[in-house]
């Protein structure tokens, strides 16, 4: 009996040549392992924890080590995900002072997720070709920016796993003999379940394999074909309804986002509102605005593209030569029996597209994940990557070569964006390590009671990229092995204190001869906005403070009583000091390949050229950057939340006179526009208004200096309007 053409139990007709069982996999492996190398090989694991990571490793340090999230662990607000933990705690378990088992962690479940993508597309068309570039796609699609961050590790796992789930779902359906078939569809099951359990995004994408059957038989051919392989199909429904009722009976339990959404009765309205944003904000940058992005990135951020092309020729190569020397397959080029030639890549698009929206769709019920493109694309990478896979089937049956093009372009392209994202998180851990490093040498972690007070005179502390919401305290515990606080950090010289209030508005910090008092901002009101009750001022003898002060350069002013301690540091065997070697010291050797040093008397300011991969902004009287959509570009901006906003920067320039160029994206009033002046270096420049809110002031010779410029907006805030002032977008220093 066959269906479409096909054996009904699943095993494709023979094509005369000779099948190898393990020809295939390794085939499909090799360009994958390749790319995941070529990622790596520039930047090796000098990358650190950013955020989330930091607060893993100081839970570790505060609690215990733990490798399941549930109502009664550490971290109950994450029991919907009792594996969520797991990936981290199995790096640490394997070697706690370093992050090297992160980075293998983190390149193996790309590995796996790739080669996992490269068999389902190799089972729909029949081919090694296009199942190795299904692979090499999926690891280089630049829609999601946070591929290549241990905050992601745990997501690229659960995908990793929902992959090999769905590939051994096919093969399941594929077995002759009862007790393999029944063996294939239990092992698939069990890794849906794990993959739910490790990020509950994964429900949806259930219908993978369903998906990859329709492509491959279309409707009444799948619906045939599931009948006799009903067994395979109710393993996986029920893998996925165990987790649903898990998911059930734990949310009442715990209080997380999840369940708040849940909770608030509004989830059908959200989704109603939100759900044209699946096509606008998801569909758009899933399949054509990220390669939009990563042919800007490409044509702006390199300064040689030598490693880029000799790279993306490596793995175009492999593609090529695995397809040559395989044994497994036929070629899409020839006809599929029983089939139209044109109608399994059409179902192929399509099965992708589908797939596409349902890897975004979790992410509606929250406007904070609309806003971003960290995380949020990860799951509609699959199906993006098989809608252009897709396409290059379709291009090749009516010419070769053009499809060879396009698709080493989409790898040349992709490989491109996928660097640009690894330096721009190993530039973070860099700063990172300075500041930590600063910290650790005149801080020999014993508070005994007393508070530990940070001065930045780098005036990068406490940002989100930047140990904000406490991960400071937490990377301070992990480096030093045990719980450290409590711990403050006012920047300076403008003395802000990190503490923000719930319009992510920053204190102050003031010095007297015998106190810190630090104050949360000014209470203020805006439209459909309660303020809360204000917090009481913070006092901080100074005879209960051990203080650290950073220079501008993120170095330390030395602590001479602690010179003993610090050649311990270079030694001892001591958890601190090991972390301090391992961690603080690595050394990060790239490649000249980036554009990082501006040309003399070229600066331009943003607080981020690429959707969500933001940069740590030095200044002070800033909220925390934001992002405007553009259709297909994103433009990023942050509030003025002071009367006095300043950013400090380092410029090459030539001697003469300069001219600032720039533009606010909104000011909040007339009044606000006219007290606004540009204070540089201490000196008050009045601003020239043109349309839209641009500016212009002119910069008299010898005002900006080699190192540490500030410039600071000066102007009044609207108590009125949330305290806030003007949306800075960015400026521009020429000569003139």
């Amino acid at each position: 009996m066959t269906v479409n053409g096909h054996l009904a139990n699943g095993q494709m007709p023979p094509t005369g040549r000779k099948q190898h069982v393990w020809g295939a996999p390794v085939a499909l492996m090799l360009p994958v392992t390749l790319t995941v190398l070529a990622i790596w090989l520039p930047f090796g694991f000098s990358m650190t924890a950013l955020i989330e990571g930091w607060g893993v490793l100081g839970t570790f340090a505060d609690q215990h080590l733990f490798f399941l999230t549930s109502v009664g662990s550490p971290m109950q607000a994450q029991a919907l995900r009792p594996l969520t933990i797991f990936p981290q705690a199995l790096a640490y378990f394997l070697d706690p002072d370093s992050f090297f088992y992160w980075h293998v962690l983190l390149a193996l479940a790309l590995i796996v997720k790739g080669a996992a993508s490269a068999h389902l597309m190799a089972r729909i068309s029949h081919s090694v070709r296009w199942g190795a570039l299904m692979g090499v796609l999926v690891l280089v699609y630049p829609a999601d920016t946070m591929q290549l961050s241990f905050r992601s590790i745990h997501i690229n796992w659960a995908l990793a796993l929902l992959l090999v789930g769905s590939s051994l779902f096919v093969e399941a359906c594929r077995r002759k003999h009862h007790l393999s078939k029944h063996l294939a569809a239990l092992s698939a099951a069990t890794f849906l379940f794990l993959a739910c359990c490790m990020y509950e995004a994964s429900l949806p994408l259930i219908v993978v394999p369903l998906l990859a059957i329709y492509a491959i038989y279309g409707v009444k051919g799948s619906i045939s074909y599931l009948r006799i392989n009903l067994a395979v199909l109710l393993f996986w429904l029920a893998s996925a309804a165990i987790y649903v009722a898990y998911a059930l009976v734990t949310a009442p339990k715990i209080a997380s986002y999840e369940t708040s959404i849940l909770s608030g009765g509004n989830l059908l309205s959200i989704l109603i509102a939100s759900f044209p944003k699946l096509f606008s904000i998801g569909a758009l940058r899933a399949l054509l605005g990220g390669w939009v992005d990563a042919a800007r990135m490409v044509g702006s951020e390199f300064n040689s593209y030598s490693y880029l092309a000799l790279a993306a020729a490596v793995i175009v190569i492999a593609i090529v030569s695995v397809t040559k020397i395989s044994c497994l397959c036929w070629h899409p080029s020839e006809a599929r029996p029983g089939t139209a030639s044109w109608r399994w890549p059409l179902r192929t698009v399509l099965a992708g597209a589908v797939m596409t929206l349902l890897g975004y769709a979790p992410f509606l019920v929250s406007g904070a994940h609309l806003a971003i493109s960290q995380r949020t694309f990860l799951f509609a990478t699959p199906g993006a990557a098989m809608v252009w896979v897709g396409l290059l089937i379709m291009l090749w049956k009516l010419a070769n070569w053009p499809a060879i093009a396009c698709a080493s372009l989409l790898i040349f392209g992709g490989l491109g964006a996928q660097l640009v994202q690894f330096h721009h998180y190993v530039r973070i851990s860099q700063v990172q390590r300075t500041l930590l490093k600063s910290i650790m040498q005149n801080f020999d972690g014993r508070l005994g009671g007393k508070t530990l007070l940070i001065l930045d005179g780098s005036n990068q502390l406490g940002q989100t990229w930047m140990f904000g919401e406490g991960n400071l305290r937490m990377a301070l515990s992990y480096l030093y092995g045990h719980s450290i606080g409590p711990v403050e950090v006012c920047r300076m010289p403008n003395a802000e204190w990190e503490h923000a209030d719930s319009l992510a508005r920053k204190g102050s910090c003031e010095e007297t001869a015998s106190e810190w008092i630090l104050r949360p901002a000014s209470t203020v009101s805006g439209p459909g906005y309660i303020a809360p009750p204000r917090t009481a001022n913070v006092h901080l003898a100074k005879s209960d403070l051990i203080t650290v002060r950073i220079n501008p350069d993120g170095s330390a002013v030395a602590n001479p009583d602690l010179d003993s301690y610090r050649r311990n540091l270079m030694d001892a065997g001591s958890t601190a000091a090991l972390r301090y070697r391992n961690v603080l010291l690595a050394k990060h050797e790239t490649m000249d390949m980036f554009r990082d040093v501006p040309p003399v008397d070229q600066f331009d300011w943003n607080f981020g050229k690429w959707w969500s991969l933001e940069v740590v902004v030095r200044g002070t009287g800033w909220r925390e950057p934001e992002w405007t959509s553009h259709g297909l570009f994103h433009e990023s901006d942050a509030w003025k939340a002071d009367d006095r906003a300043a950013l400090y920067f380092d410029i090459s320039l030539s001697r003469g006179a300069h001219v600032i160029n720039g533009r606010f994206g909104i000011i909040v009033n007339e009044a606000v526009r006219q007290s606004m002046v540009v204070v540089l270096n201490g000196v008050t420049l009045p601003v020239e208004w043109g349309n839209d809110h641009a500016f212009q002031t002119k910069i008299p010779a010898g005002l900006l200096r080699l190192k540490n410029n500030e410039i600071a907006f000066q102007s009044i805030s609207d108590q009125n309007y949330y305290g806030l002032s003007a949306q800075l977008i960015g400026f521009k220093i020429r000569a003139r």
